[in-house]
């Protein structure tokens, strides 16, 4: 739900397919924008319609029924190379370091598990902490931490080739403070069109 510029959006209540708005009131020609996120639990067509049930400025029960509409659910497509290393589409990423090839596809199946596998949404898929890539890739801590809060070669290189991005979670603490986590630059066109 969107509300003014600047207010954080209102939360409703969500049971057996229904959202409770709670009494809220609307005045003549205003509206109200509602967001739902979706998850399918099966391939094919998901038809999703709206009906709306409010009451008039009389007090009188009134439904109004929204347009039904079919979705298309299919399987994430992800790119061969995701399965076999070999594949990795040259020229597109030319990687300096093998390194930095490495971290990459453990970046890129960590996605795969996280998005594929384990059902999170995509903004949640494929982060790891520098600490966890550091054991999992077993490169030594320096090839992602540089001196003086720098990125290491690693990441710097990755960050260049524009296919990771990196984020700070302050939610998270750390032993130095808000934890840094990285992941496979998914949304960007050019994984995109190799996709």
């Amino acid at each position: 739900m969107r509300g003014k510029s600047g207010e954080k959006p209102e939360k409703y209540g969500l049971a057996n397919g229904a959202v409770d708005l709670r009494g809220k009131r609307l005045g003549p020609m205003k509206t109200e924008e509602i967001r739902l996120q979706a998850k399918a639990n099966a391939r094919g067509l998901m038809p999703l319609s709206a009906n709306v049930h409010y009451l008039d400025e009389s007090g009188a029960y009134k439904l109004c029924r929204a347009d039904p509409v079919e979705i298309v659910v299919r399987e994430p497509h992800f790119p061969e190379w995701l399965d076999n290393q070999e594949k990795i589409p040259f020229p597109m990423f030319r990687f300096e370091t093998e390194r930095a090839r490495q971290v990459f596809l453990l970046l890129a199946r960590a996605f795969r598990e996280d998005y594929v596998s384990k059902g999170l949404f995509i903004d949640r898929a494929g982060w790891r902490t520098l600490t966890r890539l550091t054991h999992e890739s077993q490169l030594p801590r320096s090839a992602f931490y540089g001196p003086k809060g720098r990125r290491g070669p690693v990441l710097a290189e990755l960050e260049r080739l524009g296919v990771v991005e990196l984020r700070l979670f302050p939610e998270e603490r750390g032993r130095g403070g808000a934890v840094t986590k990285a992941r496979l630059a998914y949304e960007k066109i050019i994984l995109k069109r190799v996709a």
